[in-house]
């Protein structure tokens, strides 16, 4: 690693997060907080300590630590907040269940992969412009890119996916019913 180069890079490169991948997919996964009835629900102190790991990460200004473990550190922090957030019963639940922001958590993995090019697009369509202009467009075209997403790629491709599994179960019947019947 060479200290001083551009950190923008950690962005772009999804080998340097493969930890936070991770760390995502287990607390979807594994002792889910809200799908799993065992599944992990952090106590205060647990949260407390989560936010102090967040917070001491962005804390420390070595740049060998930034660039290696920053992310790391962040990361498990990030994953008990966010199980103790999704908790069902605690005071996070009523907005979690508000229906946009229910739409925000189905459209956000689009919303992840077009905001930097949105935020290029309307650096350069309105070159000049203060940064709350660029955010504000920015945030308006990943709205939209995501909306568009949604309706055209994620819904037809969940009815898909459910007709698949109707057909597949459909199928399942009738040969354990045919089966059934040959033993008869």
């Amino acid at each position: 690693m060479a200290v001083g180069h551009d950190i923008t890079l950690n962005y772009f490169f999804s080998h340097t997060r493969a930890d936070s991948i991770l760390a995502g997919c287990a607390l979807a996964l594994f002792k889910n907080p809200v799908l799993d009835a065992d599944g992990w629900r952090p106590s205060i102190w647990q949260f407390g300590l989560g936010l102090a790991l967040i917070l001491g990460a962005a804390l420390v200004r070595n740049p060998i630590f930034a660039e290696v473990f920053r992310y790391t550190v962040q990361g498990v922090g990030l994953y008990i907040v966010f199980a103790f957030i999704l908790t069902p019963n605690r005071v996070t639940s009523p907005v979690l269940l508000m229906p946009w922001l229910q739409w925000i958590g189905r459209v956000s993995y689009s919303v992840y992969l077009f905001q930097i090019i949105a935020i290029k697009l309307a650096e350069r369509f309105f070159p000049g412009q203060h940064f709350i202009v660029i955010a504000f467009v920015a945030a308006g075209l990943t709205l939209v890119y995501a909306w568009i997403m949604n309706i055209g790629v994620e819904k037809p491709l969940y009815r898909f996916r459910k007709s698949r599994e109707a057909n597949h179960q459909s199928r399942l019947a009738t040969t354990q019913f045919a089966a059934e019947n040959q033993l008869r």
